[in-house]
């Protein structure tokens, strides 16, 4: 009777390269990023009030005044104290949710699918 022991060392063999290469690719693994320093940024209401926000290009602004008036062509309201304020003006209203402001940034978005934009209060 013949044994074939050329199989058996072949599968050891493949064995044994097969972790030497899941060793060596697993501690090459790619560089981690340098940490971020992270600013959190809150929305403090009081900081938008009477003050024109504009986006980049001035294509769109906001005047909240702190008595409720919208520039001086509509009305302005918190819906439920929440982040999200309604802006009616005449017949269009909407509803625009404030993610963030400093003392000369803001950032909001409409609630009708939106993108976040970052307003300033000076134009740019």
């Amino acid at each position: 009777m013949i044994r074939n022991t050329n199989g058996k060392k072949m599968m050891g063999l493949a064995l044994v390269c097969t972790m030497f290469s899941l060793a060596v690719f697993s501690s090459c693994k790619k560089d981690e990023e340098p940490t971020k320093t992270s600013t959190t940024r809150t929305l403090t209401k009081s900081k938008l009030y009477d003050k024109t926000w504009y986006n980049q290009g001035s294509t769109i602004s906001h005047q909240f005044k702190s008595d409720g008036k919208y520039f001086t062509i509509g009305t302005w309201s918190w819906i439920n104290n929440s982040d999200t304020l309604n802006i009616k003006t005449g017949a269009i209203d909407h509803d625009w949710i404030i993610e963030w402001t400093d003392d000369n940034e803001m950032s909001a978005k409409r609630t009708d699918g939106g993108l976040s934009t970052l307003f300033k209060d000076a134009k740019w």
